[in-house]
């Protein structure tokens, strides 16, 4: 499986292609659900691409933070201690500021 696990909002695909472009430069894997083929078992490839990556980066944004599958995702990712966030806006400021370590985000 992939070294990365990388969740963000449909909306912010430009942002995420951009850092799949530096990670895979940088030598590393980067697994996205984009990768999954309709009719597979999206829900159990999903957890088992968390459950083997080395970690899960979010892409937190104004967009991200209404996702209720990236928020799941991130909430697993937290328990695993496996979680990195990005912060793309000031809406995600709740996911990533100083007072973040140990909470996913705060929802609407």
């Amino acid at each position: 499986m992939a070294d990365i696990f990388l969740s963000y909002a449909n909306e912010d695909r430009e942002a995420a292609r951009a850092l799949i472009a530096l990670l895979e430069d940088a030598g590393w894997t980067v697994w996205t659900d984009r990768v999954l083929r309709a009719g597979s078992g999206w829900d159990s490839a999903r957890e088992e691409a968390l459950r083997d990556a080395r970690c899960m980066i979010v892409l937190w944004s104004a967009h991200s933070v209404k996702s209720s599958w990236i928020v799941e995702e991130a909430e697993a990712a937290r328990r695993r201690v496996k979680l990195i966030p990005v912060q793309l806006d000031r809406a995600a400021q709740e996911c990533t500021g100083k007072n973040a370590p140990g909470r996913t985000c705060a929802r609407d």
